[in-house]
């Protein structure tokens, strides 16, 4: 298993934040190893509604501006985008505060719209998938997940959170066709999480998401961590029992 990076914090204080990611890149190799000079960085958040951070549903504003103020004296251009279970992303980023958090330090806020489809290498459920032209063009990509239970894979971390990646109604379409089935709907993520793979995963943990998530009936519970590492596998493999939960049941 690859290094994975586990530090504790109580709060979303950006100062703290900023240091605790910077650490994690150090421990994992260093910046340059990720990200080089004048990359498209295109960052990942779970933003599955239009809801405010402190109910535990989507990756915090303040965590995602952190991931931006360390990465962005190596960056050339930063993105930020998901696709919503339901709306824009550009709406709900506007209601959680990413979207000021984005303006304020130089990123910008995309929408998940035109899709060219991408073949897989090794074919497990489709084979292809549509995903948004600026995650093809992205020269990097940094996936930001929130630590959430899933009421049908059990958690939502690393791999699961890549599902946004597929722009809008194409998304519902492959949930759809996939979802009678919690392991075809993992063999579908994984399949798709090696499409694209990102550079490096760094998890909001600390307010997750427990009970019947991944949306509004699920609760907030305080985790008070930042976990960060490269493989998604092994961090989704890792993970559930930092939290007391069955690491065998995540089928990612």
């Amino acid at each position: 298993m690859g290094i994975i990076f586990i530090k504790k914090t109580e709060n979303y204080d950006v100062d703290r934040l900023t240091d605790i990611i910077k650490e994690g890149f150090e421990k994992l190799g260093g910046m340059e190893k990720f990200i080089s000079k004048g990359d498209t960085v295109l960052l990942k958040p779970n933003c599955l509604l239009g809801v405010m951070p402190n109910t535990g549903i989507v990756t915090h504003p303040e965590f995602i501006r952190a991931v931006i103020r360390v990465i962005k004296p190596a960056a050339g251009r930063i993105l930020i985008g998901d696709s919503p279970g339901f709306g824009s992303y550009k709406a709900a980023a506007a209601k959680n505060g990413t979207k000021k958090a984005a303006e304020e330090e130089g990123a910008e806020i995309i929408e998940f719209r035109s899709g060219a489809l991408i073949k897989t290498q090794n074919r497990m459920m489709y084979g292809e998938y549509p995903l948004d032209r600026e995650v093809l063009k992205a020269d990097k990509i940094i996936n930001l997940p929130k630590l959430k239970t899933h009421m049908l894979m059990y958690m939502t971390l690393c791999v699961k959170n890549m599902f946004g990646v597929i722009p809008g109604i194409r998304k519902i379409e492959y949930h759809a066709k996939a979802e009678k089935s919690r392991y075809d709907f993992a063999k579908m993520l994984v399949e798709l999480y090696m499409a694209k793979k990102p550079v490096v995963n760094i998890v909001d943990g600390i307010l997750g998401l427990h009970g019947n998530g991944p949306g509004t009936d699920g609760k907030p519970i305080k985790t008070n961590m930042v976990i960060m590492g490269e493989d998604g596998f092994e961090m989704d493999m890792f993970i559930p029992s930092l939290v007391g939960l069955d690491p065998e049941k995540v089928n990612t």
